[in-house]
């Protein structure tokens, strides 16, 4: 490969990089957090199921102490599931639009509200299979981005439609006439427009920005049908 192309690969390897690495230091606290809770929450339970036995209380008020400590544990396994996910993806895991879009607003919803920003969706292509690591990140950096790039309180609208072989999201940011924050001024790096494209490109999504408006078209891996469900 001549010197030239080989130095332009180089440029946008680090451009994809440096993306995801500012991305990265912007998720993986919110997920560590996240996970210290549920583990706290755990050992609460089990003290909670040890006083319970040694007060000798109702078999119901023990079983249900012992219960919370199974819930506790299972969500403790899926936040560390999630944080996994996030440092080692697997290109060929796939997840539901629904589950994606779910996971990535719980990933900003503390911090968006506080900013006073709130969101709105209409996902009428939920039921679609797609990549599941691809999704989360591009899903992940559209919000970031769009949250770094709102002043102020705002509100969203994030739209998914399902097109011929792709789900095209959209997402819109407007300036809302209520009191919020802004963006923390301690934040190592802020997420921009072009950290996006990067990321888009690097996963063959097309996407395209403009302003407070960026529209992504993420390829679907299995095409459900309403009546594959139904049925």
């Amino acid at each position: 490969m001549p010197a030239a192309e080989t130095g332009a690969v180089c440029a946008v390897t680090g451009n994809v990089e440096a993306a995801r690495y500012a991305l990265f230091s912007r998720i993986v606290p919110v997920l560590l957090h996240g996970l210290v809770g549920d583990l706290q929450a755990m050992r609460f339970a089990v003290s909670l199921a040890r006083l319970s036995c040694e007060t000798a209380e109702s078999r119901e008020k023990i079983l249900g102490a012992i219960a919370r400590i199974g819930e506790q544990t299972n969500a403790a396994v899926v936040r560390g599931q999630a944080f996994a996910d996030w440092l080692r993806p697997d290109t060929d895991a796939k997840t539901t639009v629904h589950e994606a879009v779910r996971a990535n607003l719980d990933l900003i919803a503390t911090e968006w509200s506080l900013r006073g920003i709130e969101v709105t969706t209409d996902d009428a292509a939920a039921i679609q299979v797609v990549g599941a690591a691809m999704c989360r990140e591009m899903l992940s950096a559209m919000l970031v981005t769009l949250g770094d790039s709102l002043p102020g309180a705002a509100d969203v609208k994030l739209r998914l439609r399902q097109r011929a072989g792709v789900v095209v999201v959209s997402l819109h940011g407007r300036a809302a006439a209520r009191e919020g924050d802004r963006v923390r001024g301690s934040l190592s790096r802020a997420l921009h427009w072009n950290d996006v494209a990067s990321l888009a490109d690097s996963h063959g999504v097309a996407c395209v920005q403009r302003g407070d408006h960026v529209i992504a078209w993420i390829p679907v891996r299995q095409e459900i049908r309403p009546e594959d469900i139904d049925g």
